[in-house]
């Protein structure tokens, strides 16, 4: 059974964003400070965590293993006080490099999304 990556609310948030909010093309990634935060992520919740960088030129989308995240640059499991199997990690000019170079799946742009979505 073919997945899709996103979800209808997905879909309707990026329709809905202007290119202000997504302002920083992908050819940017080292000129400009950024940090992205993937958090609330449950290792034993799931086998494939796919996790996106929405800039305003395309989307990059990248995929690893619960059993692999704990292992990605910059991982915490100390997410919240108190908490126990959940934690986040970063995307940002420190480790968006290690991302690339190791759990990038491929560039989607904006057309090819939208047109996941609509019907023929």
């Amino acid at each position: 059974m073919k997945r899709a990556f996103l979800t209808e609310i997905s879909l309707t948030k990026c329709v809905k964003a202007n290119i202000g909010s997504r302002a920083m093309n992908s050819t940017d990634i080292h000129n400009y400070k950024f940090d992205c935060n993937i958090q609330q992520v449950k290792c034993t919740e799931f086998d494939v965590l796919y996790y996106d960088l929405f800039f305003a030129d395309r989307i990059a989308i990248f995929k690893m293993t619960g059993n692999e995240v704990p292992a990605c640059p910059g991982y915490s499991d100390f997410q919240h006080k108190g908490n126990e199997g959940e934690g986040q990690f970063h995307l940002n000019q420190g480790s968006i490099d290690w991302h690339f170079q190791n759990k990038f799946v491929q560039w989607l742009g904006y057309d090819q999304l939208y047109s996941l979505f609509t019907s023929d």
